[in-house]
């Protein structure tokens, strides 16, 4: 792509043909352009530059032209919880920039090192000059995964009697094992829901906020 230096140096060319005749000097090794002490020339340039600056300014706000580049900028990834927790400490590469004097500035609350919650977090950084422009962005999501599954009591055989006027037990009456997780608890569900008269095995499940799952069982005993 064509960067400013370019522009600048081609039109300086242009002008001192157009002011001073086809006779210039260049310096070859920066590309710098002897004054031709011209007044006009230089009332010309010094419009015309401007005009390119804030020409390429708009552009780059734009998206539309850049002369640099972020490097490493990361693709979204997921990691999964650390153990115990629901979150993650998180740790990526650093965007970089090839403008001289620019920087990368993170602009989103979390960065690398920092501990990510559970779920998608978008991370954003600012391609910014010397002065504080923004030039381009980097973003990217960081989704921390709950792999973890939850934990359940394992409850003691017990008796029961039969619901009047039936030869069942309703298993919702049953009290649930206690159960934790690392985030959080959603559900905890007998099944069979209906109970028999005689010794039934009830299975115990427990449903964290990510799905994940554990269970027990109980034998409960209709008479």
């Amino acid at each position: 792509m064509i960067m400013k230096k370019h522009y600048t140096y081609v039109l300086q060319l242009v002008l001192l043909a157009l002011f001073s005749g086809t006779s210039f000097h260049t310096n070859a090794a920066s590309h710098s352009i002897i004054d031709p002490d011209n007044a006009l020339y230089q009332l010309e340039w010094s419009f015309i530059k401007t005009l390119i600056d804030e020409d390429l300014e708009r552009s780059f706000e734009r998206g539309e032209a850049s002369s640099v580049t972020v490097f490493n900028c990361p693709t979204s990834f997921s990691q999964n919880a650390d153990p115990g927790t629901c979150s993650a400490v998180v740790t990526y590469a650093l965007p970089t920039t090839d403008i001289s004097g620019g920087s990368m500035v993170l602009v989103t609350s979390l960065g690398s090192g920092d501990t990510f919650p559970v779920g998608p977090t978008t991370v954003t950084y600012e391609e910014r000059d010397s002065s504080n422009n923004v030039i381009s962005t980097c973003t990217f999501t960081v989704t921390v995964i709950d792999d973890e599954d939850p934990t359940i009591a394992t409850l003691a055989p017990i008796s029961v009697n039969a619901d009047a006027g039936v030869c069942t037990y309703d298993a919702s009456q049953l009290t649930a094992p206690t159960s934790s997780d690392n985030c959080s608890v959603a559900s905890v569900v007998a099944t069979p829901t209906s109970l028999g008269l005689g010794a039934n095995t009830v299975t115990w499940t427990v449903t964290d906020g990510s799905g994940n799952t554990a269970t027990s069982t109980q034998t409960v005993t209709v008479v």
